[in-house]
């Protein structure tokens, strides 16, 4: 089911001449198990992210604890 929204996504940026590979990267993130709402975060944090959330820590991104 997530490669036909992933391929409807992708025809509907082609239409719109749309280039923003930030939402395949969250369907990707979502397609290996991650929340919809965790995934447009890492998406869009550019591989540093403020957050108590341990789902980050399985991803290439650089979490930073809020306890810290």
């Amino acid at each position: 089911m997530i490669w036909i929204l992933l391929k409807l996504k992708k025809d509907v940026m082609a239409i719109c001449h749309e280039n923003n590979s930030m939402y395949i990267l969250a369907a990707e993130y979502i397609k290996s198990g991650v929340n919809f709402s965790d995934a447009f975060h890492a998406a869009h944090c550019n591989g540093e992210i403020i957050s108590s959330d341990h789902v980050y820590d399985k991803m290439d991104i650089k979490r930073i604890n809020l306890e810290d």
